[in-house]
């Protein structure tokens, strides 16, 4: 129908870059709802007029019934995604707590608890913070991780979020930034707080209300399994046996 109407997937720009210097268009509506939109580019200045938007506006009603049918097939495939996740949230959780309660490399925990964390959740990093012998500095461990705790840096949280998590002002936040969140949730053994889980999303739209309970059901699993580790490195040496004298009264 116009001997210019190419199936280039850029838009504005056209081939090597070049703007589009024409455009031409009708919206795309069904029932009165909008679904898109019929565009025409051309690097070429007055290239369209009113009888190209009477041609578009002929066709947009058979394009609007297959834009939406695609649409509509997209968010269902989303939709069956996400339920299918639902389904196998449990076998990931009781497939997680089998490997912890029958492993005894930390290393190896840590490093299974982030292949089922990112089965469950969208995340790019995934780090525990761990408080040792200073309340306002925590040992940051990546999953995997094979060096003591008392040999890794210490990192300062007083004035941040994961301070706020980590002291139990708060059990769990979401920190946002303009291409990043960090989701914090708390490291909970016995009515303590030992430190943090802490997930980071390359987009600050990332983690919701689902994210935050799984992510803590997550937290409550490896806890213990970091709280062992986390004695080792802050127990006291052991006392050397010998005569000690009676004291005198």
């Amino acid at each position: 129908l116009r001997d210019d109407a190419g199936d280039a997937p850029a838009f504005p720009a056209g081939a090597d870059g070049v703007a589009m210097r024409s455009v031409a268009g009708v919206r795309l509506t069904i029932g009165g709802r909008a679904v898109g939109c019929l565009l025409l580019g051309s690097a070429e200045s007055h290239r369209y007029g009113e009888d190209d938007v009477t041609l578009l506006a002929t066709l947009a009603p058979i394009v609007a019934i297959r834009v939406d049918a695609c649409v509509a097939a997209g968010h269902l495939q989303i939709v069956r995604s996400h339920l299918a996740t639902l389904r196998a949230v449990p076998a990931h959780l009781g497939r997680l707590a089998g490997v912890l309660a029958s492993t005894a490399d930390v290393a190896e925990a840590t490093r299974r608890v982030g292949v089922e964390a990112a089965a469950v959740l969208a995340f790019e990093r995934l780090h525990f913070a761990l408080t040792l012998n200073e309340e306002d500095r925590v040992a940051i461990v990546a999953p995997g991780e094979t060096r003591a705790l008392p040999d890794l840096p210490l990192t300062p949280i007083a004035g941040t979020g994961l301070g706020r998590v980590v002291r139990g002002e708060v059990p769990n936040l979401t920190v946002r930034a303009e291409r990043r969140a960090d989701l914090i949730v708390a490291l909970r053994v016995g009515g303590r707080v030992i430190g943090a889980m802490i997930l980071t999303g390359g987009d600050s739209t990332m983690f919701g209300s689902g994210d935050v309970e799984m992510a803590q059901q997550l937290a409550d699993l490896v806890a213990p399994h970091l709280e062992l580790l986390r004695r080792g490195a802050v127990a006291p040496p052991p006392m050397v046996p010998g005569w000690k004298r009676a004291p005198r009264f």
